[in-house]
């Protein structure tokens, strides 16, 4: 979203100027236009490394302990209340 925001500011000093607005196009180009989200990097780069050195190792572990205990399946919470539910409506259609 960062990301976007950024060619959205683009557009917006664009309109300030079109507007007759140039020292706000010239405030917003000059202190957030392009500006590093984190200091030295830009606005994807700390996404990547969240993915990299957190993300993808959790998925990972996840996968490996819902493999170990549960044989892969996923959601079993959710299909044991959906189960119920069939199991509900099942007693009390005529």
């Amino acid at each position: 979203m960062t990301g976007g925001a950024d060619r959205m500011l683009a557009e917006a000093v664009r309109m300030l100027r079109q507007a007759g607005h140039e020292e706000q196009a010239g405030l917003v180009e000059r202190e957030l236009l392009g500006r590093d989200a984190i200091p030295g990097m830009c606005t994807y780069q700390p996404i990547e490394a969240y993915d990299h050195t957190y993300y993808r190792v959790f998925t990972t572990v996840e996968e490996q302990v819902r493999q170990d205990l549960a044989a892969g399946r996923r959601h079993l919470a959710e299909a044991e209340m959906q189960q119920a539910a069939r199991s509900r409506r099942r007693r009390t259609t005529p």
